[in-house]
């Protein structure tokens, strides 16, 4: 009886410190075979086809956000930072403007913020528009399994530009025909064979 549990107690030990060992040290992309790099991909490629798309259509957006074509008829009041359109939330945008000045010992002038435009943001699709109620962009986030997100960028006429498939390990990149470009790990890009790319 206490061989047995001992060497349940060695085999449960080992086990243990494999999975910390695999979890804190876990595989890059480019250590996998082109076999487990290509069982990932398909996998990954089947769950997402999988998955219906998030409507992003001429009536879900007016449904959801009030809006009948690309401009805002509610620009003057987002601008200011105010909705009352339910379930939306808005945030204002804004880029750093350098002011021109000495700058010593390489330390950075003032600056202060530009306003180029704002979000609203229902659920899992945000839209994107300049300060003058135009819009830009629409962005979807999609649950595609327990550890994999989808966020698809789309233009203004609804046409795909990229998308960037978040899983528990990596980030795989798509360009506007859902092609993988490449495929991110730990700061480093790779092709889908595992040639580093930066």
């Amino acid at each position: 009886m206490k061989k047995s549990i001992l060497s349940f107690s060695i085999i449960f030990t080992f086990l243990f410190a494999s999975f910390v060992v695999n979890e804190a040290y876990g595989i890059s992309w480019n250590e996998l075979s082109q076999n487990e790099r290509n069982f990932f991909i398909q996998k990954n490629i089947d769950n997402i086809n999988s998955a219906a798309p998030i409507d992003i259509s001429d009536k879900a957006l007016e449904k959801i956000f009030k809006l009948n074509n690309t401009r805002d008829p509610n620009y003057k009041k987002h601008k200011k930072g105010e909705t009352s359109i339910d379930g939306v939330k808005i945030q204002q945008e804004s880029w750093n403007y350098l002011i021109p000045g000495p700058h010593q010992l390489g330390k950075r002038g003032a600056s202060m913020p530009i306003n180029s435009g704002y979000s609203l943001t229902s659920d899992n699709i945000t839209l994107n528009f300049n300060k003058s109620g135009n819009l830009t962009k629409i962005t979807t986030y999609q649950k595609i399994s327990s550890d994999n997100l989808l966020k698809k960028e789309y233009n203004k006429y609804r046409q795909l530009q990229k998308g960037i498939l978040y899983t528990k390990d990596y980030q795989i990149f798509f360009d506007s025909k859902m092609n993988i470009e490449k495929i991110q790990d730990n700061n480093k890009l790779y092709n889908i064979n595992g040639k580093q790319l930066n």
